[in-house]
């Protein structure tokens, strides 16, 4: 299994970035050791850092496309994935039937991460063509929180990705409204972090999301720094390539 290694000391004194974690695949970014400020209002709880006691223990990189299903999963495929364990990060399977299934991971260490995974026969499922999901914006789109939809400072980007050849398609979502008031006068406080796979061969789709999940930060220069996109890119495609190859 490959391990995600964040620095553990941020150098100051020079201004110097930390180098990246070490992996060798193009997915891999640079997360850096920052200490990021609590938002106001979150809070006594320390802000959580880029520093981990441990590293995290991420599933092992797949080197051949996901494996392409011949019909809809059934229940044993969907216990399958959800016996997948890895001990960086608890468990807890959210909902599992004939349906699909539902299985949200999160680390032990902080800053958390949450990755949640969904598997589920094709219902009307788009092609794996970019132009085809961007044409999807909007519906992609209502994943995010009204407060943060259409908010000036969010950004929202559908981007293609190849897991061994594979097309995948991503999503990226950052933005916060911390600290605002809304139209009652009430003040706000949502934030997202997060980066999505989705995959289809036709007859099964997976989707893998992950997130920030730790206490609210002071803008989105603090989450990303704590968490980069490069970060979760890499977390999702180890995701979905074992997913892919367990169903």
């Amino acid at each position: 299994m490959h391990r995600l290694l964040p620095s553990l000391i941020l150098v100051a004194a020079c201004g110097n970035k930390p180098g990246p974690p070490v992996d060798p695949g193009p997915a891999s970014g640079s997360a850096a050791a920052a200490t990021a400020d609590a938002a106001p209002g979150s809070g006594s709880a320390p802000a959580p850092t880029a520093n981990r006691r441990e590293p995290v223990t991420l599933p092992k990189p797949t080197d051949t496309p996901p494996k392409t299903t011949t019909g809809r999963l059934d229940r044993a495929a969907f216990d399958r994935v959800g016996a997948l364990e890895y001990p960086s990060f608890d468990k807890r399977i959210e909902g599992v039937d004939d349906k699909g299934i539902q299985v949200k991971f999160q680390t032990k260490e902080r800053p958390k991460m949450a990755v949640t995974v969904n598997v589920a026969p094709c219902f009307d499922c788009l092609k794996m063509d970019l132009a085809a999901w961007r044409e999807k914006t909007a519906a992609l789109k209502l994943a995010i929180t009204p407060a943060l939809r259409e908010h000036k400072n969010t950004k929202f980007a559908i981007d293609e990705y190849k897991l061994n050849g594979a097309t995948v398609i991503g999503t990226y979502q950052l933005g916060s409204n911390l600290g605002e008031k809304d139209d009652e006068g009430n003040t706000t406080g949502s934030y997202m972090n997060a980066f999505t796979l989705y995959y289809n061969d036709g007859n099964n789709q997976a989707r893998v999301m992950v997130s920030y999940a730790d206490d609210p930060l002071a803008g989105l220069a603090a989450m990303t720094r704590v968490m980069p996109r490069e970060d979760l890119e890499l977390v999702a495609m180890r995701f979905l390539g074992a997913i892919t190859h367990t169903w």
